[in-house]
């Protein structure tokens, strides 16, 4: 009920604020010259009739596919890939289908497991045959299909702040699913409202910088971008349920990373998932928020490394 309320509420001071800053109908899509071409880290691979956008950091070491949330990019990744890199790691960062710089077809299938058939497909056009898979938030729950439905590409696993239960989902979710949602966002939406979601998932509010907000934005404003939020938003609901059982057969070895002031996963999840994933850690983050890896990059690389490694990690929900 209160996430209800709270998307209605966010829906009348979005109008209201259109009407003041005349956002929505007025944002100018991204040009397809500021759209990265193959050079340093960006590439593209074309999978099931689909181009996705990618980074790459090439190493000898084993890999790792990096996965971002809902409304979110391969951007997400950016203080941590690089630095994994640097200790050896050959680092994937993938947009998943819709969003970032990959297509956003209007007649695709946006839901969660059609989302991971589209990375597993991907993993095959660039040659992955076994990786680290971590995912934040949605992508957490993409990396959980995966590891579950193709074991064999999966061989240890990284939650970071992951969905994966049925929970009260935060109001930017909620909106997607009102009626009349993409005329909506097509009428009022801007940078204003991705600087308020910014806000409302970062703990500490000075690292929602014009940067960042310029960083989500352009990748949203990109051609279909927000219908493919949208959609994706609603084929969520109740996409969750169906694996929730499933979750105590992961057998991969697993980090579980939580911010601990997340108001939209709260903390209480990755508690649940301690204890449901037989062979998993839990590091709780304290003054941190929904996306660790952008909030304390230097420590989720930390812990990753010593996951990877073997090295001991300190257990919150021992």
């Amino acid at each position: 009920m209160r996430a209800w309320k709270n998307a209605v509420f966010v829906a009348a001071l979005a109008l209201f604020a259109a009407g003041l800053c005349g956002c929505g109908a007025m944002v100018s899509p991204l040009p397809a010259d500021q759209i990265p071409g193959s050079s340093g880290t960006d590439q593209w691979a074309t999978a099931n009739g689909v181009r996705y956008h990618y980074q790459e950091w090439k190493n000898p070491g084993p890999n790792v596919v990096l996965i971002h949330g809902f409304a979110s990019s391969s951007w997400t990744w950016k203080d941590v890939a690089p630095a994994l890199a640097d200790r050896g790691y050959h680092v994937w960062a993938v947009d998943l289908k819709g969003f970032g710089y990959s297509d956003k077809p209007r007649d695709a299938d946006y839901s969660p497991p059609a989302l991971m058939e589209g990375v597993n497909a991907w993993m095959d056009a660039v040659g992955i045959q076994k990786a680290t898979v971590a995912g934040n938030s949605l992508g957490g729950f993409i990396s959980i299909q995966l590891a579950l439905t193709h074991p064999d590409k999966v061989e240890r696993l990284v939650l970071v702040d992951s969905a994966g239960y049925e929970h009260e989902m935060p109001a930017m979710v909620s909106m997607t699913r009102m009626p009349m949602a993409e005329g909506m966002a097509n009428l009022f939406w801007g940078e204003w409202m991705v600087r308020m979601s910014l806000k409302d998932v970062f703990y500490n509010k000075k690292l929602v910088t014009e940067d960042r907000v310029q960083a989500y934005y352009d990748r949203l404003r990109t051609e279909n971008g927000m219908h493919a939020l949208i959609r994706t938003g609603r084929q969520t609901k109740g996409a969750f349920s169906p694996w929730v059982p499933r979750i105590p057969q992961i057998r991969q070895p697993t980090l579980i990373i939580w911010g601990e002031n997340d108001p939209w996963t709260p903390v209480k999840l990755g508690r649940r998932f301690r204890q449901d994933i037989a062979d998993s850690v839990l590091a709780i983050l304290p003054r941190c928020g929904h996306m660790p890896q952008e909030e304390k990059p230097e420590v989720t690389v930390r812990l990753m490394d010593d996951f990877l490694r073997g090295r001991p990690i300190l257990d919150s929900g021992a």
